[in-house]
């Protein structure tokens, strides 16, 4: 018998890596392969509650449903109503739905943490989406076979908001065991330093009537802990935004000069920051920086002057001239939403002996409502006009 299964390794060293060593953290699992039987679940319960539960390698939850709770005789008894059917504050991350076989069972996410985040539900690719960037970051990935991971820093900010830890539980069990051969009865615990993490492997044999069979199973717990609030990707906790720096231009050295984009290290008319670049400043692009938006007309919109993302956010540009686009210093800094988003510009940021468009010029400084130039804007302009001027004569 190979001892390496036996001693179930792989597993093993999975669990001493920590559940939460990848991006994406599994809180649900049912999985049986070849090799191993794997059931994962999780729950949430206070912080000073996580040392008194690592004590032992059992899952201490139990069913978390609604429920009343009756103390006392029935004759001078006080009913309780619990929201998770328990008194120790545990709750659910994963909510287990059984119908009795009267109706298809579900799996669902806890709704304060998809309402928290305002997920999206994309019923195609079954998985949870935060749209607040326009982009979108899968946040939870489901599959049919209740496989459940969330993604870590998501994870990290809702036990932090909480207030709460995650404990994972993790049985593990020996799949197809050889039982021509007996087994010596072994068995081992490991607990890392941290407390973190515990877990206890029993090996042996169990008669059934006649026929003797041999066993390998894991009890495992691994406690996840939320992030300081002020990592957390929520408002008003992570007030503080980064910025990064663009070209702005060249010294007499043909050298670039950079500058931070954050509005308030910047000039502007009135009187803060004089020797720093205006906020005015245009900083320039190649016009390929615009691809990313027009080619995602669903979420974008490229319009005379302006990138617009839903109502989420917009940026006013420069897109007249068509071999570069341009945009004012602070307005990358206010109006961009993620610093990500502020990286990306910066890939396409060049030092061009560019110039704001005259259209800009007229709109920004001299107050003149003044059409676009550019023929892609002339022809739309133009295109609306016609169909306006055919609907109007023929209906």
């Amino acid at each position: 018998m190979e001892r390496k299964h036996l001693y179930q390794v792989d597993i093993r060293e999975w669990i001493e890596n920590g559940l939460d060593a990848e991006i994406m953290v599994p809180v649900l699992e049912n999985r049986v392969d070849k090799k191993y039987d794997v059931y994962l679940q999780s729950f949430l319960l206070p912080i000073d509650a996580v040392e008194s539960d690592m004590k032992n390698d059992t899952y201490n939850a139990n069913t978390m449903e609604p429920g009343i709770t009756v103390y006392g005789s029935w004759e001078n008894d006080e009913k309780v109503y619990h929201r998770w059917g328990n008194d120790d504050d545990f709750e659910p991350l994963i909510i287990k739905r059984n119908f009795n076989g009267v109706a298809t069972d579900s799996v669902e996410v806890a709704e304060e943490f998809r309402l928290l985040f305002n997920l999206y539900f994309n019923s195609q690719k079954n998985e949870y989406v935060d749209v607040s960037d326009g982009e979108g970051i899968t946040v939870v990935k489901m599959n049919d076979k209740g496989y459940i991971t969330i993604h870590k820093r998501y994870l990290k900010t809702y036990l932090a908001v909480k207030e709460k830890a995650l404990i994972i539980h993790i049985d593990s069990r020996c799949v197809a065991l050889d039982a021509s051969e007996k087994v010596e009865e072994d068995g081992l615990a490991y607990r890392n330093d941290e407390n973190s993490i515990f877990y206890t492997l029993n090996i042996g044999n169990i008669s059934t009537g006649t026929k003797r069979e041999n066993y390998s199973y894991i009890f495992a717990k691994n406690v996840i802990w939320g992030c300081s609030l002020c990592d957390s990707n929520i408002w008003s906790y992570n007030e503080k935004k980064n910025y990064v720096d663009f070209i702005i231009g060249i010294d007499e050295n043909g050298k670039e000069i950079r500058h931070i984009c954050n509005p308030s290290s910047l000039s502007n008319y009135f009187g803060a920051n004089p020797t720093a670049p205006h906020y005015l400043t245009p900083v320039y692009f190649d016009a390929a920086v615009l691809n990313k938006y027009y080619s995602k007309p669903e979420i974008y919109k490229v319009e005379d002057g302006i990138i617009r993302c839903g109502v989420l956010w917009s940026l006013y540009i420069d897109n007249s001239n068509s071999d570069y686009v341009s945009a004012y210093l602070g307005d990358l800094g206010r109006d961009l939403p993620s610093e990500s988003e502020q990286h990306y510009w910066r890939g396409f940021n060049k030092a061009v002996g560019g110039k704001l468009s005259s259209t800009k010029v007229k709109r920004d400084f001299m107050c003149i409502a003044s059409d676009s130039e550019s023929p892609d804007f002339v022809f739309k302009r133009t295109y609306r006009r016609a169909n306006q001027a055919y609907e109007d004569r023929f209906g």
